[in-house]
């Protein structure tokens, strides 16, 4: 059988390269520039976490949070500024996430839908305010889709060791988050456990050892110890406050936080510019239209872990959880990929063979997409640094 060539050209080298520069700089200059003067002041939440990573003791004593609160404890050596080395290290996460959230959606949706999901999530101020933000949330929006991700290569590649090294990596992410080991047991769920063992057992055993023993050394080990230490920290690490609240206010904590989302933000936390709410109009449409792409794939796995981080979102949102809210946020643009994709495909079914009806369709998708953009990123960067709600929170000194 004749083995097929693949040829490589100089232009299509130079596209991807200059497509990667591009991005490089457009996440940069969204995650990094100004962090240390575009809102002035810190907020009490980075001030707390920025302690908490003052050494690598400490982060033994308390790992909840542990991959962002190391690579805070790495930036702090780096710069004079503790909280700056918390904001750091959220943008370094955001960054992964962007990609993330990329290959995910180009390997359900396309490039096109990729493309325009990810400018969506990128320049969201709902995205921005926690990916800029010295405190670790972004870590639960990270973890969604690191376990997505690497559960997605485990299964297409399940005779490759690397994958399960990639999900053990994975997981020594996601089990540090609060909360998160319930998405786990949910990935178990709908995978099925007894599928995966049969998966496991398909490897040779040196391989298994290997597995195993990272396994234990980056995931099981140091949680184990600090939950002997501290019983307190198991708690945390399933994310349960310290005392429940009643059906009642859980309720209502529901409502205040759907109520954030599309109508109107309560003012006491800082995701969104005064009263306006966390997503933009054309978000929410589009998250409404990905509701029903999704209900007509409902059969899929992808669809089964959505609903499930969807319902995990909720119930820490119920207890009173604010990063309920960071892991809620991949979950909506994943969502809104789908109404993209939706809406692409019925206007391309409509005009299956006009190139100038397609091209209009795109453009005013595109169009659409851009207005949102503008609107996001110019309420993050002009209007929340002299938003009363943000200037109460971000009160602390900046010499600490």
């Amino acid at each position: 059988m004749k083995k097929r060539r693949v040829r490589f050209s100089l232009s299509s080298w130079w596209t991807a390269l200059s497509s990667l520069i591009i991005a490089a700089f457009g996440i940069g200059l969204l995650l990094f520039a100004g962090l240390d003067s575009h809102i002035a002041g810190y907020s009490e939440a980075e001030v707390q976490s920025a302690y908490e990573a003052r050494s690598l003791s400490a982060i033994a004593a308390d790992p909840i949070n542990a991959p962002h609160k190391l690579t805070a404890w790495a930036f702090a050596k780096v710069v004079d500024d503790p909280v700056l080395a918390g904001r750091l290290a959220s943008a370094a996460f955001g960054s992964a996430a962007i990609i993330f959230l990329y290959i995910a959606t180009r390997m359900w949706h396309g490039k096109r839908v990729a493309f325009l999901a990810t400018l969506l999530f990128a320049t969201s101020s709902w995205f921005l305010f926690t990916a800029r933000a010295g405190t670790p949330d972004i870590s639960a929006t990270l973890a969604i889709l690191t376990l997505a991700l690497s559960g997605y290569w485990m299964r297409v590649h399940y005779k490759n060791l690397w994958s399960y090294v990639a999900v053990v990596a994975a997981l020594a992410l996601v089990v540090y988050v609060p909360g998160m080991i319930w998405l786990v047991v949910l990935a178990l769920a709908v995978r099925g456990a007894k599928e995966l063992r049969g998966t496991l057992s398909s490897l040779p055993r040196w391989n298994l050892v290997v597995l195993l023993g990272l396994l234990t050394l980056f995931v099981a080990l140091p949680i184990a110890i600090a939950i002997i230490r501290d019983p307190q920290v198991l708690l945390s690490l399933l994310g349960l406050p310290e005392a429940l609240p009643s059906i009642t206010q859980m309720l209502r904590n529901i409502f205040d936080a759907g109520a954030a989302l599309v109508a109107w933000h309560g003012n006491n936390s800082a995701l969104a510019v005064g009263y306006l709410p966390i997503m933009d109009a054309i978000s929410v449409v589009l998250a409404v239209l990905g509701v029903y792409y999704y209900w007509q794939k409902r059969r899929l796995d992808r669809t089964k872990l959505l609903v499930g981080a969807l319902g995990v979102s909720l119930v820490l949102l119920a207890l009173g959880v604010v990063s309920g809210f960071a892991m809620l946020l991949p979950v909506m643009f994943f969502l809104i990929a789908g109404g993209l994709a939706a809406l692409l495909g019925r206007w391309l079914t409509v005009f299956p063979r006009n190139p100038l009806a397609r091209s209009v369709g795109i453009i005013a998708i595109a169009v659409l997409v851009g207005f949102a953009c503008f609107y996001n990123l110019r309420a993050y960067f002009v209007a929340a640094p002299h938003a009363n709600n943000i200037q109460s929170i971000y009160n602390q000194g900046e010499d600490l």
